[in-house]
C-alpha cells in the first residue's frame, strides 16, 4: 500500500544526486533533466506496491534514470533515434529481471552492472 512519507523520504533523499547524475548524462539540458526526473519518480510511485523498499531503492532509481535517460537521448539525438530504438517491454523485461535477481540475493551492484 502506498506510503506518502516513505514515498516523500525516497524522493528527497535521492532527488538531488539523481539530478546531478542525469543532468551530467544528458549534457547538463535542465529541461531533459527534469522530464527524467518525473519519469523516474512517477514509475516509482507507478510500481510503488510491487517494490521491496530498502537497500536496493537507490540501485532502482538509477537503473530507471539510465532506461529514461536512453529514451530522451533517443528524442534529442538523431543517432540514438537512427540506431538504438528504446523498447518499453524490453525496459520492463529487464526490471522484472532486476527485482527477481534481488529477491534471489544478487547483490545490488551486481544487478546495476550486469
Amino acid at each position: 500500500m502506498f506510503n506518502e512519507t516513505e514515498f516523500n523520504n525516497i524522493f528527497y533523499s535521492h532527488k538531488d544526486r539523481l539530478y546531478k547524475y542525469c543532468y551530467i548524462r544528458l549534457n547538463k539540458d535542465k529541461q531533459a533533466t527534469e522530464e527524467v526526473l518525473d519519469d523516474v519518480f512517477d514509475l516509482l510511485f507507478k510500481k510503488w506496491d510491487g517494490l521491496e523498499k530498502g537497500e536496493s531503492i537507490g540501485a532502482y532509481l538509477y537503473r530507471a534514470a539510465d532506461i529514461f535517460i536512453k529514451k530522451k537521448l533517443s528524442e534529442i539525438s538523431e543517432y540514438y533515434s537512427h540506431n538504438e530504438e528504446f523498447d518499453l517491454e524490453y525496459a520492463e523485461k529487464a526490471y522484472g529481471m532486476f527485482v527477481e535477481a534481488l529477491k534471489n540475493g544478487a547483490t545490488t551492484r551486481a544487478c546495476i552492472f550486469a
